[in-house]
């Protein structure tokens, strides 16, 4: 899913000698320190901006997700922002998956829409204004897109 702050224009630039840094960066969501990956393309800015939400996976930054985003969109001209929510990573806080597995069957659902609409929303939503904070980032031109529970969350910052 993808939902759109604001209608832009995508400009195509030459892939084919992109070499695409990532950079790891903390921000705060309420008391705990999270980190994100941060990846942009050359040029003071500003850029347009996607918020890539992962699913539930607990180590998102170690697999290929954020960098097949990234190959996509930074050639592009859009800087690209990969918060990861509490317990997953190196943010603090627990893992949903741990909080999950904790719950009796009939809790489970409860408390998955518990934390799918609190907590782990308020670290999207962290995660957003660090990124449109950003010196770099044109904060009218920026996406917010997801899969699984990323995916699920994306949609719902747009009426924030």
């Amino acid at each position: 899913m993808i939902c759109l702050t604001l209608p832009f224009p995508v400009s195509a630039q030459d892939t084919t000698t992109s070499i695409i840094a990532k950079e790891r960066v903390s921000f705060q969501s309420g008391s705990l320190r999270l980190e994100g990956l941060l990846l942009k393309p050359g040029g003071v800015g500003p850029h347009p901006g996607i918020v890539w939400n992962h699913g539930s996976e607990k180590n998102p930054d170690a697999g290929q997700q954020i960098d097949a985003v990234a190959a996509i969109f930074v050639p592009a001209g859009f800087a690209v922002f990969a918060p990861l929510r509490r317990g997953h990573g190196n943010s603090e806080g627990l893992y949903i998956g741990d909080e999950l597995k904790q719950a009796r069957f009939l809790e489970r659902n409860r408390l998955q829409v518990r934390l799918l609409e609190g907590e782990q929303f308020d670290d999207q939503l962290a995660g957003l204004a660090f990124f449109k904070g950003l010196p770099f980032v044109d904060q009218r031109r920026v996406a917010v897109a997801g899969c699984s529970y990323g995916g699920i969350q994306s949609p719902a910052s747009c009426a924030v």
